[in-house]
């Protein structure tokens, strides 16, 4: 299967034991010896895939692990041979991405830490990183177009939806969404997830957070939809009509909000 490939800086530089739910005090050393073996060409898919879904499962609230699982997964997606198997790592890549993004309980960013790994010490700090949401973003797209099954993240969800969690990961993110699909003539394939992860982060986080922060998502949504609109990236009428509804409605939420624009 051929995926576009990501540059990634895993920003690590050294680790301290992790006390977020279950994740074992290597936890995070188990992620960097992970990671490394992921990045030889004659790395092992099954085994590793196997023991990177346990430690995600296991660490799944800690930021630290988190942020060398995110760069994981990827590197298992690009080894995937089978559609399925991407798209599960894709996933798991995403969430991944939530949890070293979160902020703490102050709304303040995780600092650095250090932690001594078999490959020595290196030093971790979990923040929206723009390039690799961009890189996981654009991989859940094209492992979608390959299974043509939505996940977790791009099937719609309504206000109230008791499934869906607003997280601060989440609409911090919108800043990038415009980075993240380039105006071209044919637009990117991954144009269509964004927009649907950019209404459910709305329909999520819609009465839960700030409304000078909910503008910046409905202006991003209605921004993407128009471009789209404007350069035919979706011929079908259906869906043309659709997002000129959409458009439309996130625009005057926005102006609701914002009466002077932003």
């Amino acid at each position: 299967m051929l995926l576009r490939s990501c540059l990634l800086a895993v920003g690590i530089a050294s680790l301290a034991p992790a006390a977020w739910g279950a994740c074992p005090p290597d936890g995070v050393t188990r992620a960097v010896d992970l990671f490394t073996i992921s990045q030889r060409p004659d790395a092992d898919f099954a085994s590793l895939s196997g023991q990177a879904g346990e430690l995600s499962a296991a660490c799944k609230e800690d930021p630290y692990a988190n942020r060398v699982l995110a760069n994981l997964h990827v590197n298992l997606v690009l080894k995937a041979k089978v559609p399925a198997e991407a798209q599960a790592q894709a996933v798991l890549a995403w969430r991944a991405y939530r949890a070293m993004a979160k902020y703490d309980a102050s709304g303040n960013r995780y600092p650095a830490r250090s932690f001594t790994t078999s490959a020595g010490p290196v030093t971790i700090e979990p923040y929206p990183d723009g390039d690799l949401a961009k890189a996981i973003i654009d991989l859940l797209a094209q492992t979608e177009a390959l299974t043509g099954k939505p996940t977790e993240f791009s099937r719609p969800v309504r206000r109230g939806d008791p499934a869906a969690s607003c997280e601060m990961a989440d609409y911090s993110l919108a800043t990038y969404y415009s980075y993240v699909i380039p105006f071209t003539s044919i637009g990117r394939p991954d144009w269509k997830i964004v927009l649907a992860m950019l209404d459910r982060n709305i329909a999520a986080c819609d009465g839960k957070v700030d409304p000078g922060q909910l503008d910046v998502l409905l202006a991003q949504s209605a921004q993407i939809r128009v471009e789209a609109l404007q350069r035919n990236w979706s011929p079908a009428p259906d869906d043309r009509i659709g997002m000129a509804e959409t458009a439309k409605a996130h625009l005057q939420r926005t102006f609701e909000i914002r009466p002077d624009g932003l």
